[in-house]
């Protein structure tokens, strides 16, 4: 493995994380039992394509070529290339999930709130209202929430 692909294997797992955190609620194992599947059934396919089917006759240029796009994916089915995406994919998903269950709970149950919080800018002026960002203190007289941003339009 070279020196750039480490660093973008990781960036590449820790968006995928957030991306299926925010977006979709299936489980992480079953993603992963269906990606190395998938991985499986391509290592299969490029072995019978470079062992049965593949003739090296002529030389000619090709600019897209099975040959080519077999490679680059052999390339990126490296063990150690996938072992660090999943990695980051974990932490970053992780992460998405604990922000997600903190406001989860935040807004859960609650018909009548006393916050106690700071106006942290100026406020953005939208077409209809102004929005701004608050850090709260305590809700409630609750301060499990303290120094949380909230938006309040």
């Amino acid at each position: 493995m070279d020196k750039n692909r480490p660093i973008v294997a990781a960036t590449l797992g820790y968006i995928l994380g957030i991306i299926w955190g925010l977006y979709f609620n299936k489980s992480i194992v079953s993603v992963f039992f269906i990606i190395i599947a998938i991985l499986v059934i391509l290592r299969i396919i490029i072995y019978l394509y470079q062992k049965f089917i593949k003739k090296e006759k002529t030389k000619k240029f090709k600019f897209f070529s099975l040959n080519k796009i077999l490679r680059y994916i052999k390339l990126i089915l490296n063990i150690d290339t996938i072992i660090i995406i999943i990695i980051f994919f974990i932490i970053s998903n992780l992460n998405i999930q604990i922000l997600n269950n903190k406001y989860e709970n935040l807004y859960s149950n609650v018909e009548e709130v006393n916050a106690i919080a700071k106006v942290i800018d100026n406020g953005s002026k939208k077409q209809y209202s102004t929005m701004y960002k608050i850090r709260v203190e305590s809700i409630n007289n609750n301060s499990k929430f303290k120094n949380t941003d909230l938006y309040l339009g």
